[in-house]
């Protein structure tokens, strides 16, 4: 999930007062920025934690990519709406519980047992 507008324009706005970056002329409402000198003096200046960070972040952004689990929350959630209304509506038997619950055990092993 990318970072959002909380995290994003407080960040615009510290490096901006810093002066590591200022604002360019831009077309439309999308505010476009650019490195200023001292900015690109800072970077290079620690350019080896620059890249470690870079280093960090792709590594991130791959494993990211191998364990997108998008659709696990989406069928997750659609196991929990389905259960909401399912037993929200008060005629559940006993044995519509133990069965229901022997079906969500049944997968947790199964997906244990994964390899």
């Amino acid at each position: 999930m990318p970072p959002g507008p909380g995290v994003i324009y407080p960040t615009i706005t510290l490096l901006d007062e810093m002066g590591f970056i200022e604002e360019q002329q831009s077309q439309g409402a999308k505010k476009r920025f650019a490195a200023t000198d001292t900015g690109l003096a800072h970077l290079a200046e620690h350019a080896e934690q620059v890249e470690a960070l870079i280093a960090r972040l792709s590594a991130l952004g791959k494993h990211r990519e191998r364990v997108d689990s998008a659709p696990i929350r989406r069928a997750m959630g659609n196991l929990r709406v389905a259960l909401g209304e399912r037993f929200g509506r008060g005629d559940v038997s006993q044995d519509m519980l133990h069965q229901v619950t022997a079906m969500i055990d049944e997968l947790a092993q199964k997906v244990e047992r994964l390899k």
